[in-house]
């Protein structure tokens, strides 16, 4: 009995479920991380960033130019497809979602950010009640970091990151 009031007690302490979400935002921030390389890279080559309009999707555009070797795993799990915030895919627009992964380019594609929306709570600690945090990452202002929104980020330069 006493061995199962400890091992309950440590379970609480370390809590699984928070922990595998820690896990999953890990890496959801990396995996921007690689991406914001990979489209800096397609952006010195080709002077502009990928088009969020195209009909193929921004990371295979990526893919197709080799500045990634694969797409990256799907993040659109079931704690994103329950409505934790999900990317507005508008297929034509400016916006684009691809494995989860949000991206938005201004119509110059002189500008990009790249952002997937986070969900321990850890990182919901960092926002107010109403806002959900997101791991971006913008060109215009050259840093990566989470930002809290009440909205899913449309922005293309933000001045406070968590």
């Amino acid at each position: 009995a006493v061995l199962g009031v400890l091992a309950a007690g440590v379970l609480v302490a370390i809590n699984p479920a928070e922990q595998l979400a820690r896990a999953r935002d890990a890496t959801r921030k990396t995996t921007v991380g690689q991406l914001n390389k990979a489209v800096q890279a397609f952006y010195t080559s080709s002077q502009y960033y990928p088009d969020g309009a195209a009909s193929t999707g921004w990371i295979t555009i990526l893919k197709d130019g080799a500045e990634i070797k694969s797409v990256p795993a799907d993040q659109t799990d079931t704690y994103l497809v329950t409505g934790a915030g999900t990317c507005t895919d508008t297929p034509g627009s400016l916006r684009d979602a691809e494995s989860g992964f949000c991206y938005i380019t201004n119509t110059g594609k002189s500008e990009a950010v790249i952002f997937i929306p986070l969900e321990s709570g850890s990182e919901k600690a960092k926002c107010a009640s109403s806002a959900k945090p997101y791991f971006l990452w913008s060109s215009t202002d050259g840093k990566a970091g989470v930002v809290c929104s009440s909205g899913e980020p449309g922005a293309l330069t933000y001045t406070t990151y968590n």
